[in-house]
């Protein structure tokens, strides 16, 4: 994919292309907001195949998500049940198939999903 969204860049094409395929966006089921003490100190983690990949902080987050929120929605309409997609810390490389990747949110909570 990573060479795909090279390709669309280069000839001024939208990224959402090689972003937007089947399966593309693996979810989770929602967490209410009660479940968070701190949305400004939100730690997330990715590991591929056990090894560490990616590892963030919402304080290291350019904007602070009450500040995503509210610019956001000041151009679009959000409705409950919307997603709001942010760019990642570092660690973003090539996945390949049947690789498992496991989030931990928050310290609490755990995600698995292998790729197609």
């Amino acid at each position: 994919m990573r060479q795909l969204q090279d390709e669309l860049k280069q000839s001024g094409q939208p990224w959402e292309r090689a972003k937007g395929f089947d399966g593309a966006c693996p979810m989770s089921a929602f967490i209410p907001l009660d479940q968070f003490a701190d949305l400004d100190n939100l730690t997330f983690s990715l590991t591929v195949n056990g090894l560490p990949r990616q590892l963030g902080d919402s304080a290291n987050m350019m904007r602070s998500i009450e500040q995503l929120i509210i610019e956001i929605a000041g151009c679009f309409t959000l409705l409950p049940g919307d997603i709001i997609l942010t760019g990642t810390p570092a660690g973003v490389a090539a996945l390949r198939s049947r690789d498992q990747l496991q989030l931990t949110l928050a310290e609490r909570f755990q995600f698995a999903c292998e790729i197609k």
